[in-house]
């Protein structure tokens, strides 16, 4: 037996008539485990990983730059719709739902055709009137996906801005997520379709719109919330 191992053991039976709990605990490098294994130095598995309550089995601790947490899913922007208030108020933004993952192609076949914008995102609260906007093919004047790039602190930046203008969703497909613990993500894969496409710098930068009915330019109002 490893002598530090002998020496919390040791220990336990010298106070085992102040606490019955501690001598259930094991240490290594400590005389005194307030766990039932506590280590004091570097852990190492070489083959494995580790189990965690919930079942899950970790097998690296390794993360990208654009991870925070292993347990939740990187949000790459956020989305605002009028008529419906998201879950989450962030970066002077109020009422948006946080982007998982976003997609649009565009040819030019005649002039410039741009496909729906493809958002998966977290409803959340919101899936009432979301599921509304869906099912009814509501009309709304706007709809913005505020793309976001994380600093070396972690902070979401907003670099660009997507307009949709006179917009409809067209799809919506449900992925009910079990995280972690009692954590639950309610994904939604959502199809904007739109007559105005734009873009912008970050907030009040640069502006450009399309009117994708005529294939045209337009004004930035037709895009732009």
């Amino acid at each position: 037996m490893n002598t530090l191992i002998k020496f919390s053991l040791l220990s336990c039976v010298a106070v085992l008539i102040h606490t019955a709990s501690y001598c259930q605990n094991v240490g290594i490098g400590t005389p005194m485990p307030s766990e039932k294994l506590e280590v004091s130095g570097i852990m190492y598995t070489n083959s494995g990983g580790v189990r965690f309550p919930d079942g899950t089995l970790q097998t690296t601790a390794a993360q990208s730059g654009n991870e925070v947490d292993a347990s939740k899913v990187r949000a790459v922007g956020f989305l605002t719709i009028d008529g419906i208030t998201g879950p989450l108020d962030t970066l002077g933004l109020l009422g948006t739902f946080p982007v998982y993952k976003a997609f649009q192609s565009n040819s030019f076949p005649v002039g410039a055709d741009f496909g729906d914008l493809e958002v998966v995102t977290d409803f959340g609260t919101s899936s009432v009137e979301l599921m509304q906007y869906v099912t009814q093919g509501v009309i709304f004047s706007h709809a913005s996906f505020f793309l976001a790039e994380y600093n070396s602190m972690g902070t979401p930046i907003i670099y660009q801005q997507i307009g949709l203008g006179f917009a409809r969703i067209t799809m919506g497909d449900f992925d009910l997520q079990h995280k972690v613990g009692n954590e639950f993500s309610h994904l939604i894969r959502l199809n904007i379709t739109s007559r105005y496409v734009g873009w912008q710098e970050q907030i009040g930068g640069n502006c450009f719109c399309w009117d994708t009915q005529n294939n045209v330019s337009a004004s930035c109002s037709n895009c732009i919330d």
